[in-house]
């Protein structure tokens, strides 16, 4: 008799525990009620400036991506920073001769859009999925090291999921 109870409880488990497929919209929706839109700006050993945000935008989200054949962006192995905003690429950091103002300063920022792009040079991936995100505070960032307010003129994101 128990094990008859148990089944259905344990199958309405399983059932809630499979992310669903989520419209654009709601992914931002989503990421905008769930997760902190703030992080600490800081630096890579390779150079690179970012802001570093909850992995909840990446581990929590990826999973309920419509779209198939994605993969986890490489952002979890080695020394990678997990999920996060590129502020100043490791590039960029090479023609800058003093020091990044707020290094450990909170920044935040806004969720305001759910997109993919077709990237034309990164071998092997046919798209990317990311969230753009907003912030005065990033562009101030950039402006006071002597770059434009925003890289290569792209909107700060979030990479979210890749599509091979």
């Amino acid at each position: 008799m128990k094990i008859k109870f148990l089944l259905p409880l344990l199958s309405l488990l399983l059932i809630a525990a499979v992310p669903t497929a989520l419209p654009r919209g709601d992914l931002v929706e989503y990421a905008q009620t769930n997760f902190p839109q703030k992080g600490k700006l800081q630096q890579a050993s390779s150079g690179m400036v970012y802001v570093k945000v909850s992995d909840g935008y990446i581990h929590t989200i990826f999973p309920m991506i419509k779209e198939k054949n994605l993969t986890l962006p490489p952002y979890f192995s080695g020394n990678n920073v997990g999920a996060h905003i590129t502020v100043i690429t490791a590039k960029e950091m090479k023609q800058i001769h003093s020091p990044i103002q707020g290094l450990g300063k909170e920044i935040s920022f806004k969720v305001t859009n759910f997109s993919s792009v077709q990237p034309e040079n990164w071998k092997g991936i046919s798209k990317v999925y990311y969230f753009e995100v907003e912030s005065k505070e990033l562009e101030t960032v950039r402006t006071s090291a002597g770059l434009p307010p925003k890289i290569l003129d792209h909107d700060f994101h979030i990479t979210v999921a890749l599509e091979n």
